[in-house]
């Protein structure tokens, strides 16, 4: 699949493969190429990808919002601009600081666990361009560069964009949606229904807490993913681990 996009002054180095990488070829004056090596129904993955993690920040901050204990337009005016890392910091911090029921703690702090290990598979796919084999070809492979180690070397990591890998994405994102959604109506129960005094809870309201019949979450899957996303070699990453 190519994208008609517009191209440079002449006389400039793109139109080239450069290094390696796919660049624009120039066809005319004025237009150039982009050629990505995917499929139409892998582009369709991908933008599918971007509305569900478009969907999943807004649950991260309702989440926060929830943990706050603030009200709609206040906990917006907190989050909106802040960027996905921030976000789980403050929603961490939050966790740690009002919330002392170890089991509400770890449904919580598993989901955004999870949130920033979809975070990270997101970007190497967003923020990747294509890359040429030794053949000069289109290899089906993103290459994603970092420097922020601000060590004077470029870190150049490469994602192998197959349809299995990107339909596993978007289950995952929908797994990090249900994840939110359940530690956020926890959260809510939880502060309507029980204080921090009362730890460990009685078993009745216990119950009320964590279980319901509607759409439950798979715990045991959700950790899973969350174990084999983290055994995957590692982006860094800001957010904090939790301590010991």
């Amino acid at each position: 699949m190519r994208f008609r996009i517009a191209s440079p002054p002449r006389g400039s180095t793109s139109g080239t493969f450069l290094g390696g990488f796919a660049m624009s070829k120039l066809y005319g004056e004025g237009v150039s190429w982009l050629d990505t090596g995917l499929t139409n129904k892998q582009l369709r993955d991908v933008g599918l990808i971007t509305i569900v993690w478009n969907a999943s920040e807004f649950d991260l901050q309702e989440l926060i919002i929830t943990l706050g204990g603030w009200s709609p337009w206040q906990g917006f005016l907190v989050t909106t601009d802040l960027q996905n890392v921030s976000r789980l910091q403050l929603g961490l911090n939050l966790l740690r600081h009002g919330y002392k029921n170890q089991r509400l703690f770890d449904d919580v702090d598993r989901a955004l666990q999870f949130f920033d290990e979809c975070r990270k598979c997101r970007n190497s796919l967003v923020h990747g361009i294509p890359v040429l084999d030794d053949g000069g070809k289109l290899s089906g492979r993103l290459a994603r560069f970092d420097a922020k180690q601000a060590k004077g070397k470029i870190k150049i990591s490469h994602l192998s964009c197959t349809s299995e890998h990107l339909e596993q994405l978007i289950t995952d994102l929908w797994l990090c949606r249900m994840a939110l959604t359940d530690a956020r109506r926890k959260v809510s129960r939880y502060r309507g229904l029980a204080s921090d005094a009362q730890d460990p809870l009685p078993s009745q309201l216990e119950k009320e807490i964590f279980e319901y019949a509607d759409q439950p979450l798979d715990i045991k899957l959700l950790q899973s993913r969350l174990d084999f996303l983290r055994s995957q070699p590692p982006t860094p990453s800001k957010y904090p681990s939790r301590p010991e």
